[in-house]
């Protein structure tokens, strides 16, 4: 049974890391990397650009925030034994319960501002016109991504901060 029990949180350690370096990494690409670049291009270049990128890192920030976010609490669940009070009583339980304080927050930015606000770049196969968005209607959407994407990459790094406390033994 021990035997069954490790191999059950190695797999769910291991998709709670690729879940939260892919949702994190894809937040913090968002944020370094795409967000500042579309402001060396022209107005039409940055809407083809983010019609391109748009549908891949929807599905990959849903994917892979899910696959963290039941991963993890299937391993806090695992290595706490079902024993709920660990979570106020030790440094470990304190710690995962503030970093999943700060997932659920960062789910909820990630599900309810990141994630509408790339949909306006996803290609409408009903429509005819090339680009749903309007140069003007761009670059307020774009500010919103940068500042919004900016925030969630920080609280990323806050998650792990919490969760590399957690990695301690119970």
């Amino acid at each position: 049974m021990a035997d069954a029990v490790s191999l059950l949180q190695l797999v769910l350690r291991w998709l709670h890391f690729v879940g939260g370096f892919g949702w994190l990494g894809s937040l913090a690409f968002l944020a370094a990397v795409l967000s500042p670049s579309l402001s060396r291009l022209a107005a039409p270049q940055r809407v083809a650009l983010l019609e391109a990128v748009a549908p891949r890192l929807n599905q990959l920030l849903i994917a892979t925030s899910i696959v963290n976010v039941v991963a993890g609490a299937s391993l806090a669940l695992v290595r706490s034994n079902l024993e709920t009070g660990i979570f106020l009583g030790s440094q470990w339980g304190l710690a995962i319960l503030t970093g999943a304080i700060i997932t659920l927050i960062l789910l909820a930015i990630t599900a309810g501002i990141i994630l509408p606000l790339l949909e306006h770049y996803i290609p409408n196969p009903d429509e005819t016109a090339f680009s749903r968005v309007s140069e003007e209607e761009s670059a307020s959407l774009e500010g919103k991504l940068r500042r919004w994407s900016g925030l969630a990459a920080g609280l990323g790094v806050a998650v792990l901060f919490f969760m590399a406390l957690a990695v301690s033994p119970i």
